[in-house]
């Protein structure tokens, strides 16, 4: 995402907020959102509306980070992986033999899962950590 393309994207969230922020502190704050691992324009879209209701303030990039990857969660557990024959009973992983020796490596149906995500716009990194306090209080 681009700049500009963020400026499109962040302004609505601003005004409803009443963000007043110099070019500069919004240039720092889309490097920082858009940090490895970077969630997609897609989910960005997608999260913008818990943002808007779910914070009195204009939210941190943390904050920001932490709402995409609540909704990310929210997508991986509407599409789960479905193991196929192959790898039902082992974990999602199949046996192989490399140079003699048997080793196990990822089924395919992961892969084919994998790009189910990036199509949905969620990839399959966290985007951020849970926070410290929720963390502890679990």
């Amino acid at each position: 995402m681009t700049f500009t393309e963020f400026q499109t994207f962040i302004t609505p969230l601003a005004m409803h907020f009443g963000a007043v922020k110099d070019e500069p502190t919004w240039r720092l704050y889309h490097a920082a959102l858009l940090a490895p691992p970077a969630p997609s324009v897609v989910l960005l879209q997608r999260v913008l509306p818990r943002v808007a209701s779910s914070r009195r303030w204009f939210p941190t990039v943390e904050e920001f980070r932490a709402d995409a990857e609540a909704e990310r969660q929210a997508i991986l557990k509407a599409h789960p992986h479905a193991r196929c024959a192959k790898c039902r009973h082992s974990s999602g992983f199949v046996a192989v033999t490399v140079e003699g020796v048997e080793r196990v490596k990822r089924c395919a149906c992961f892969d084919v899962y994998l790009t189910r995500l990036e199509r949905l716009g969620i990839g399959h990194e966290p985007l951020a950590l849970p926070a410290a306090e929720a963390a502890a209080a679990e």
